[in-house]
């Protein structure tokens, strides 16, 4: 389980540059990362939404040993997400 207040990124040339074709940079997801964020387990990956300098994410990482997580993809949250975010992170 992952204790996301000790959280690791795990980067490579493959997920820098998959994130960054969806037009998100590699400090804009550990920033989402670093902040309030809602966490949602799906199988062996997180559907993660969190913000960035006024951007709001949705970010897929995969667990690895400990605190590691791995990003798969981040884009930018649709507007469901974000209503979602607002609601529960925003109160």
């Amino acid at each position: 389980m992952v204790n996301w207040n000790k959280l690791e990124i795990v980067w490579d040339a493959w997920n820098k540059k998959h994130v960054l074709k969806h037009g998100v940079k590699k400090k804009e997801v550990e920033n989402a990362l670093k902040g309030e964020i809602y966490v949602k387990r799906s199988g062996e990956v997180y559907g993660v939404i969190g913000e960035s300098s006024g951007r709001i994410l949705f970010i897929v990482l995969a667990e690895r040993d400990g605190n590691k997580v791995y990003p798969i993809t981040a884009r930018d949250a649709d507007e469901k997400m974000k209503k979602l975010y607002k609601k529960r992170v925003k109160i």
